[in-house]
């Protein structure tokens, strides 16, 4: 199944946003300002290394991400999407009211680690939701529909490339026939031929009976070939 690479954009806003807010919150996730975790990582604390890592790789990731995405949407526009973008606005109240009622009041370190989920999902499906829609107002680049399974596409393919050997098979197959056609087709082949199977020619009954049915046989092929 291929994949539009515009959806880097929507895993990218979700690392970027989770990566963000676990910036914001360090001091409630872990005790420690990112500026305190980043001297320790500096002094070589192996837990403040560990976190400052994984942080960076996440923003690193996400920033990729986003940019690989976001490019890909300079250079074409999908047709706009309905069930997607309402997928997307579900679940965008779902986390609005997660946040305002589950996840609340914040402070609490696994209630900021739900929130950041939470934030991530409002941020990835943001995005969703725009990829979806902008084809209802970008009419300046070409429109692009990625087929979403080829097996079609495949099997088509494989059945015109079958036909077309069956028809090659059938011509060679009738090769000879076709010669043969040529040949009693040339000027005055039918009277030679019908003149030296013409029953008259036969010396006892049973030479013109078989030349009799010869005669039949060669007049209606002649007929069957268009020659007259």
């Amino acid at each position: 199944m291929d994949r539009c690479p515009c959806v880097s954009a929507v895993v990218g806003a979700f690392v970027l946003a989770l990566a963000l807010y676990v910036a914001f919150e360090t001091k409630t996730l872990f005790g420690l300002s990112v500026i305190q975790i980043a001297c320790a990582a500096y002094s070589g604390d192996a837990f403040s290394v560990v976190i400052a890592g994984a942080w960076v790789g996440a923003l690193l990731l996400g920033l990729i991400w986003s940019i690989v995405g976001w490019r890909a949407t300079l250079n074409h526009v999908e047709p706009a999407n309905g069930m997607a973008a309402c997928y997307s606005a579900v679940i965008l109240a779902g986390c609005w009211w997660l946040l305002k009622n589950g996840l609340s009041p914040a402070g609490d370190p696994a209630i900021e680690i739900g929130r950041a989920v939470v934030l991530a999902f409002i941020a990835s499906n943001v995005v969703n939701l725009y990829l979806q829609l902008r084809g209802l107002w970008t009419h300046s680049l070409p429109v692009v529909r990625v087929p979403r399974d080829k097996s079609g596409e495949l099997r088509a393919v494989i059945e015109q490339q079958a036909a077309v050997i069956r028809r090659l098979q059938a011509q060679a197959e009738n090769q000879p026939a076709l010669e043969m056609e040529r040949v009693f087709k040339h000027p005055g082949m039918r009277r030679t031929v019908l003149g030296l199977l013409h029953p008259d020619r036969g010396k006892t009954d049973a030479e013109r009976r078989a030349l009799q049915g010869l005669f039949q046989t060669a007049s209606a092929y002649f007929e069957r070939i268009g020659v007259r």
